[in-house]
């Protein structure tokens, strides 16, 4: 899946079906290693499901692997023959922990930064 912002939405595209439940959600977004910085949001989705491949699905492809590799990708969904889903985030509530700017002194503490903030 490859979220992207859309203000005021987040938007991700997906292959796999959706769960039909409740149309309010949470969702954390992080990065891969120490120090976290972490983006949590709150709302309601839109959840549609589409034929084919979505162009918000296709134009992540070119961003992500360039304009060659992205279109192979986004062909090779068509071929596939999978349906895709459209799942619209329209966040209520928003928060951004960000340990390295308000936490430093817990990250020189457990060795993960140094004094300078580096």
């Amino acid at each position: 899946m490859a979220p992207s912002w859309c203000c005021p939405r987040l938007l991700a595209v997906t292959r796999w079906p959706a769960c039909a439940g409740t149309p309010a959600i949470a969702v954390t977004i992080d990065t891969k290693g120490p120090p976290p910085e972490v983006v949590q949001l709150r709302g309601s989705v839109e959840i549609v499901d589409l034929d084919g491949v979505a162009p918000e699905y296709a134009l992540a492809q070119r961003r992500h692997y360039g304009d060659e590799q992205g279109r192979a990708n986004a062909e090779q969904v068509v071929q596939s023959g999978a349906a895709m889903t459209r799942i619209v985030l329209r966040p209520d509530w928003v928060s951004v922990l960000d340990f390295q700017a308000r936490f430093p002194g817990a990250l020189v503490a457990s060795g993960l930064a140094e004094e300078d903030g580096s």
